[in-house]
């Protein structure tokens, strides 16, 4: 399942012939409804916030009914995606709907994390921001969107009449629609195809058990703050860069200060690594402690530093980084615009598709007897472990979780 942030992107994103020739196995790739279209919601109108996520379970259900046809097994589905796509995983090992449709898991840069990340990259966005969205404020944006685009009830009594503001809403032509008004439109939670929160029952430990392989990279901010500041017009300075440090540390403004420094990088390259660390190592680092209580669980962190970037060029004062999705372009060739690879990725590119498809079809990415010339990668055991996946002039190792949470600071955000 593709990523996008739940309004962005198509499964046409992403060719996936050298995985599924790595398998052997089959490749499915999904399309779901995306913003205002996938996620809108009014009082009394079924699915509500949950069209997305409704149309993902359709098209597992169509691979359980229909993937023998093509040699496939459906015993053994493994479902996967990367950012939103990696959201939408952990949404479906929460949702009642998908029970029985898939047997592992593969997350990647994304999940089931229990930060607001749109507040993370942007202190104040607030719950409009979240990826996971109370009902009642999926329905209280549409009824705004609804005004906006003027069907209004006509009763005027106070309690929007479902029917006729669907009615005019269905009426209107799509372009007024597509942007959305100024929302994030998102998964809804309280619904019943979401009916709890997925960061709420990894807490709880509730979540569907199964294999899992899931990670992120080394330096995924770098994307969001090239997006929501640099090319937005308005790059970080240092005043502003303070300004929301302290704002996302309130109680432990100096330890922070002291964390994130502005000496040795630009003061957006410093916001990158407060969104990495906050919005993703550290909150997937309490997604790994629970999920590996009742399942395998094989956690990854790239650190790949020829690593390209394989959504947006990135400003040289980011480049250094590990950028957001960039273990994609390794497993999938990206239309258009996949990047040329050097020999040494080309081989690191052909190390993670042989670890995937053995995850997919065996449930361990070693598989029997391992992979050729690669590094063990073992399950999460005890205080845990995460495998550093280098490239050119960085190795790839097993390293202990304590060493992971150190590096991304994860005490200071509430991860010990």
């Amino acid at each position: 399942m593709h990523g996008g942030g739940f309004n962005a992107g198509a499964g046409s994103d992403y060719d996936p012939r050298r995985l599924a020739e790595a398998g052997p196995m089959i490749v499915v790739t999904v399309n779901y409804r995306l913003g205002i279209l996938g996620f809108f919601g009014l009082p009394g109108l079924d699915g509500s916030g949950a069209f997305g996520l409704m149309d993902q379970q359709v098209a597992l259900g169509w691979v359980h009914r229909n993937i023998g046809a093509f040699g496939g097994d459906r015993e053994n589905v493994t479902l996967a995606g990367e950012s939103a796509g990696a959201d939408s995983v952990c949404g479906q090992l929460a949702s009642p709907g998908s029970v029985g449709l898939f047997q592992r898991a593969i997350m990647q840069s994304g999940g089931c994390s229990a930060a607001n990340i749109v507040d993370v990259i942007r202190p104040g966005t607030g719950p409009a921001g979240d990826t996971w969205k109370p009902l009642p404020l999926v329905e209280a944006a549409g009824v705004s969107m609804s005004a906006a685009l003027g069907c209004t009830d006509p009763d005027d009594d106070g309690d929007p009449d479902t029917d006729d503001l669907v009615t005019c809403m269905r009426a209107l032509p799509a372009a007024p629609l597509v942007p959305g008004g100024g929302f994030y439109w998102s998964p809804a939670t309280g619904t019943p195809t979401l009916p709890r929160r997925p960061s709420d029952l990894v807490v709880d430990r509730d979540l569907r058990a199964m294999p899992v392989l899931a990670g992120t990279t080394r330096d995924e901010g770098t994307l969001f703050t090239n997006a929501f500041y640099d090319r937005a017009g308005t790059p970080l300075t240092d005043s502003g860069f303070r300004a929301m440090l302290a704002a996302a540390t309130p109680s432990q403004d100096a330890a922070a200060g002291r964390a994130y420094r502005v000496i040795d990088r630009s003061p957006g390259r410093a916001w990158s690594d407060v969104v990495t660390d906050r919005g993703y190592a550290c909150t997937s680092l309490a997604t790994y402690r629970s999920l590996s209580s009742r399942a395998p669980l094989y956690a990854y962190e790239l650190t790949d530093p020829s690593a390209p970037s394989p959504f947006v060029a990135l400003p040289p004062d980011l480049a250094d980084g590990v950028a957001h999705g960039a273990e994609v372009p390794y497993l999938f060739d990206l239309v258009p615009g996949q990047p040329a690879f050097s020999p040494d990725q080309q081989s690191l590119a052909d190390e993670l598709l042989q670890r995937w498809a053995r995850f997919v079809t065996t449930g361990t990415p070693d598989g029997d007897g391992g992979v050729a010339g690669a590094t063990d990668w073992p399950p999460w055991t005890g205080d845990g472990q995460v495998l550093t996946i280098g490239g050119a002039g960085d190795a790839t190792e097993v390293r202990p979780a304590a060493d992971f949470a150190a590096a991304h600071r994860c005490a200071l955000w509430g991860v010990p």
